[in-house]
């Protein structure tokens, strides 16, 4: 009957819907970037050197860039160590997985990095792992909590971006937290005094 055919359409029309679907989307949803550091927690001691690196894994999906912007950190009680004394102002370490780095300060009293690093010539970065984007170094000034945190809200243009063809392909970006301590008082110095090392001579005796 026409009205059989006319279901039986409908379910191929259906049918070849859902595998285009899966052909065409799922490939981009399956492509999950993410951000995070490491160590992401750990204790340490005033005047100690923490070293964190900004981890990216692309899942497998071919990017064109990375922007944090920005990376916090706690300024009251870390003090990042410029890493290239040549150039003016404060730097990260970029690493090396694209060759492009566009954006590297670092506004050491509000505690923000500003970091971008883009590939170029039509070549793409792909990870199928978390691989070190950012070294940082700081020195530990303080005793308290000391938290990392990237400014990163979906779909947002104008924050931290993972990006392929304009599309945004972030979807975490993990922070850390550090627990600070202060130095532990000074022993007192030992005491270098002898004891009764000394005669005691008994008062003369009268002559009579």
């Amino acid at each position: 009957s026409l009205a059989r055919r006319i279901i039986i359409y409908m379910s191929q029309i259906i049918k070849h819907s859902i595998q285009l679907f899966l052909v065409f989307c799922m490939p981009f949803a399956a492509h999950a970037a993410t951000l995070s550091l490491s160590p992401a927690s750990g204790t340490y001691t005033v005047d100690d050197t923490i070293t964190v690196s900004v981890l990216l894994d692309t899942a497998g999906a071919a990017i064109d860039g990375v922007d944090l912007h920005f990376l916090r950190f706690n300024a009251s009680l870390l003090e990042l160590t410029d890493a290239d004394s040549t150039q003016s102002g404060t730097q990260v370490t970029a690493g090396s997985l694209m060759p492009n780095t566009v954006q590297n300060t670092v506004n050491a009293s509000a505690g923000t990095i500003d970091f971008s690093q883009l590939t170029g010539g039509g070549t793409k970065f792909t990870s199928n792992g978390a691989e070190v984007l950012v070294t940082m170094q700081f020195r530990v000034k303080g005793s308290g909590t000391a938290s990392f945190s990237f400014d990163a809200t979906p779909n947002s243009t104008n924050d931290t971006n993972v990006v392929a063809s304009v599309k945004e392909l972030l979807t975490l970006a993990a922070g850390a937290s550090f627990t600070l301590n202060s130095k532990a008082p000074a022993a007192p110095p030992a005491s270098s005094g002898s004891f009764g090392s000394g005669s005691s001579g008994g008062g003369g005796g009268g002559s009579g």
